[in-house]
């Protein structure tokens, strides 16, 4: 498929960007494509050149998200929009970070704050302020990326870092869950966006 087949993006403030994996089979895909034998920090880097190629005039944040990955609440501090992802495109466009991220399993967590911020963050959802993706992305490509996102997820956090000092922030009101996925090779979905 062609980005050019793509609805208009004019009313949307954030596009999600899934790599492969447990949402591949959704009705609301508008490309698909598929990568063999790609790591996941090429395969975004990929989906992040197609989304290039779309008009991308309004769209404030650019999500990447692991196809195996999924958001739940855990917690409403008075944003909740009735399911995780409105959440937190909710929490995104009112407190516009360079970077935002739900908490994970891997990170800090401070049940008492509502957002905090982060130096270190999961890859699993990302969201990339339209202004700072273009520091941010795409992903740096180490030699040992076929063994993990760690190498070029860490060089991101630590530029994000520098370059957005304050501006990488973690929301604690949704978590990063999970699903246990096998893929032989990697599909790229560019899906629609969660309309507020």
């Amino acid at each position: 498929n062609s980005c050019s087949s793509l609805i208009p993006l004019k009313e949307r403030k954030c596009i999600v960007l899934w790599v492969g994996g447990a949402h591949s089979a959704r009705n609301d895909c508008e490309i698909s494509l598929v990568v063999e034998n790609a790591t996941s920090t090429s395969a975004k880097n990929l989906l992040y050149s197609e989304a290039l190629k779309l008009d991308l005039t309004g769209v404030l944040y650019l999500v990447m998200v692991d196809g195996s990955s999924d958001l739940i609440e855990l917690r409403d501090y008075g944003r909740s929009a009735g399911d995780p992802w409105s959440t937190f495109e909710r929490y995104l466009l009112e407190w516009e970070p360079a970077v935002g991220v739900p908490h994970s399993l891997s990170s800090d967590y401070s049940g008492e704050k509502e957002a905090q911020e982060v130096f270190n963050f999961d890859q699993a959802v990302v969201a990339f302020h339209i202004e700072a993706a273009p520091l941010l992305l795409p992903f740096w490509e180490f030699d040992d990326d076929d063994d993990s996102w760690r190498p070029s997820g860490t060089a991101q956090a630590t530029v994000a870092h520098a370059a957005y000092q304050h501006h990488v922030v973690q929301f604690n009101a949704i978590r990063v869950v999970l699903a246990n996925v096998s893929s032989e090779g990697i599909a790229l979905h560019t899906l629609k966006k969660y309309v507020l």
